[in-house]
């Protein structure tokens, strides 16, 4: 696993719900003596985005601007192939026989491209390294999955980007 890999887990681990509003409680607790009023305000706004972000309403209610702000794509225009970026592995999936899989999220990108195949007939390029170190990479995971369970041949394989920084430059090559 490299540096930037395991930076960004932990980076992420930090940042993101349900860490980052247990962390604001508990800057609320320690400066609740210095700053009695201060504290009070960073353990409330702690519980609060805690909660909404543990719910359901809240999750769509930050969701719902992002995902109108870009429509699914009605049609292919001038593109030159579909471009599926990794998402992570199942590792050693039982019902595979022990090979890894593509994660929930993975397998609707696979099948939305798989979809766009069968409308466009474009070439499909799979996207993804080994960031966490497993022999095989998210590409020939996926293509193997897309073969499998969709029937879809890959035409490229981009076995070397551990970011989307690297699905993107690595993949125009």
């Amino acid at each position: 696993m490299s540096f930037s890999v395991l930076l960004s887990a932990v980076a992420s681990s930090l940042l993101l719900p349900p860490v980052s509003p247990l962390l604001l409680c508990l800057a609320g607790w320690l400066w609740r003596r210095r700053a009695p009023r201060t504290g009070a305000a960073l353990v409330l706004l702690g519980v609060a985005s805690l909660l909404v972000l543990s719910t359901r309403i809240g999750a769509l209610c930050l969701i719902a601007p992002l995902e109108n702000q870009y429509p699914p794509l009605a049609s292919v225009g001038d593109a030159q192939a579909i471009v599926i970026l990794g998402s992570g592995r199942i590792d050693q999936a039982p019902e595979y026989g022990g090979l890894d899989d593509a994660t929930p999220i993975g397998m609707k990108r696979l099948q939305y491209g798989a979809a766009l195949h069968r409308q466009s007939g474009l070439p499909i390029l799979v996207t993804g390294g080994s960031p966490d170190g497993s022999p095989q990479s998210e590409a020939e995971l996926m293509a193997r999955v897309l073969q499998r369970d969709f029937g879809v041949p890959v035409r490229w394989q981009e076995r070397h980007a551990d970011t989307t920084a690297d699905n993107a430059t690595l993949s125009a090559a």
